[in-house]
């Protein structure tokens, strides 16, 4: 597993990737846990899990522009 730390709005975000054999799938609001939105995606074999205390559209809008998440719009 690898974690990557961004900053977006004075925001932290915190990007978990590891090694998955699901399918690709786009990013998503999966979860608010304790005031921290989580997104979801899957693209070329890696899982990505984006937590941050960022409103969930932008945080959305994180994971749509981050490199494996741009890919499937």
């Amino acid at each position: 597993m690898a974690a990557l730390v961004f900053q977006r709005n004075k925001h932290v975000i915190n990007l978990f990737i590891w090694p998955t054999t699901r399918g690709d799938s786009r990013p998503d609001l999966v979860a608010t846990i304790q005031g921290y939105n989580v997104i979801h995606w899957s693209d070329a074999g890696m899982d990505f899990s984006a937590v941050s205390d960022l409103n969930g559209k932008e945080l959305l809008e994180f994971a749509q522009d981050y490199p494996a998440g741009n890919t499937l719009k």
